[in-house]
């Protein structure tokens, strides 16, 4: 366990709060500039830098992390990584993002909220948020009218006669959206937009104590939703490749489905649920369709995953910069080795195992929607061979490439070398190089994998690295 004593018994008091090791613990998002994203969401949020400054703001030779906390409900906006909920932002700049950037698509989340706040209509992107439980949404909308921050206020109904209230807004330059909910109407709106979808379920309410005792000091975690272009794709993939349990599953006229699930747990109580929606795509602007968001991220993936057929190898070797967007599920129900079987069995190469023996032990997936998911569990068996390293304490690696594959071809070296003379182990500057598009075109037509690009660019202390947290 991560708890001091006294920190466990905080959470006795509080145990409703979502935090990490019991449900899921973080929301984390792939970013151009993680500084800001700190800065901007700590100035109108509780939230706090929950490690060293050193990881929480901390530049280096493959990156930037932004790690942050939300407040826990200790009466002091303090506390370590594992006290509350994690809300990081990464940009791990020695990883690609394919042949779109993290920021083009940044810059896109920026017109389509724009134009949905000045509108005062709703936008399918708003789907993709992180949602928060508030006692009092005055309190938060006040600090945006002084800063001139465009919001939209949302009234709905989680079941008849059971008023709730939603209030959305958007991280600028970030694929970041927020949800605030509450019962109690906000004073300081006097128009809201009519929601008729049950956005969130009573039950989803009740297993995180959500009420409108908690302070006006903190928010609460409450869902993780997503948008999806494909719900019964999505829904095959969590309830099978998953083994995620659907708790809601509703279908509107107008095309919208909406479908809640518990993620693995064996009791709700005190865990988020995660929400997928599907809606029609005259629901956002023209500039990108939620289908071209997801084949974005996809060809991110498709440019680490080698279609080699080894999935054993991809397992070790390959991380773009999409799978940064990702929430985290800690004490589920399933083993990496039930979740690894079910993947295979599926033929999915999106995925990729890290840790193993004293390290930490995860795999990320890819769901269908692009975005990735971290299981946080242990291998019952061994793991896979060549399994090692962590995500984020080792930004410039993409796993044990150098073991994954043959050794790189003459044809794909000379290629790598000419392209990207005086490069190699530059890590990110070698990166930019290899990663181009035009570049990175050439390279794999002379039948360059991505793990020869990867050992061109990586030293083995950067690939190799352990860290046990």
């Amino acid at each position: 366990m991560f708890f001091s004593s006294a920190i466990s018994a905080i959470l006795v008091t509080h145990v409703f709060a979502q935090r990490p090791n019991d449900g899921i613990s973080k929301q984390t998002y792939a970013g151009n500039d993680p500084i800001a994203f700190i800065n901007w969401v700590t100035r109108y949020l509780p939230a706090h830098c929950g490690d060293a400054v050193a990881l929480c703001n901390n530049s280096g030779g493959c990156g930037q992390k932004g790690r942050l906390n939300l407040c826990p409900e200790n009466d002091a906006c303090t506390g370590g990584p594992f006290d509350s909920l994690m809300f990081h932002m990464v940009n791990t700049s020695a990883r690609p993002s394919g042949p779109t950037t993290v920021a083009q698509v940044e810059a896109t989340f920026d017109e389509k909220m724009a134009a949905a706040f000045q509108a005062r209509r709703y936008d399918s992107f708003m789907d993709l948020a992180l949602v928060l439980w508030a006692s009092d949404l005055d309190v938060y909308l006040q600090k945006f009218a002084a800063d001139g921050v465009l919001v939209l206020p949302l009234k709905w109904q989680s079941s008849p006669g059971n008023d709730k209230y939603s209030v959305i807004f958007h991280v600028p330059r970030t694929q970041v959206v927020i949800e605030l909910v509450s019962t109690a109407q906000p004073q300081t709106v006097t128009e809201f937009v009519e929601d008729p979808t049950v956005r969130y379920t009573e039950d989803v309410f009740s297993n995180m104590g959500a009420t409108t005792e908690i302070s006006s000091k903190y928010v609460r975690p409450l869902a993780i939703s997503k948008a999806t272009s494909d719900m019964d794709k999505l829904v095959d993939f969590y309830e099978n490749a998953l083994f995620a349990t659907a708790t809601h599953k509703q279908s509107y006229q107008d095309g919208t489905n909406i479908t809640i699930f518990n993620v693995g747990f064996s009791k709700m109580s005190g865990k988020m649920s995660v929400r997928f929606v599907s809606r029609p795509p005259s629901m956002t602007t023209s500039s990108m369709s939620v289908k071209q968001l997801e084949e974005i991220k996809f060809a991110g993936h498709d440019w680490v995953h080698d279609n080699s057929g080894n999935l054993t190898a991809n397992c070790i070797c390959g991380f773009d910069k999409w799978y940064d967007n990702h929430y985290a599920i800690d004490n589920g129900e399933t083993s990496l080795d039930d979740y690894k079987a079910a993947f295979d069995k599926r033929s999915w190469p999106y995925y990729h195992a890290w840790g193993g023996g004293l390290g930490p032990e995860n795999v990320y997936v890819v769901d269908p929607t692009g975005d990735s998911v971290q299981l946080d569990a242990r291998w019952v068996g061994p793991a896979p061979p060549g399994v090692a390293g962590d995500a984020l304490s080792t930004m410039c690696t993409q796993g044990d490439c150098k073991k994954a594959f043959p050794p790189t071809p003459t044809a794909c070296a000379s290629a790598i070398a000419s392209m990207c003379p005086g490069l190699q182990y530059a890590d990110a500057l070698c990166s930019d190089c290899i990663y181009d598009v035009a570049n990175h075109g050439k390279l794999k037509d002379v039948g360059c994998f991505n793990s020869d690009m990867v050992a061109y660019c990586v030293p083995e202390k950067n690939a190799e690295t352990r860290v046990v947290v």
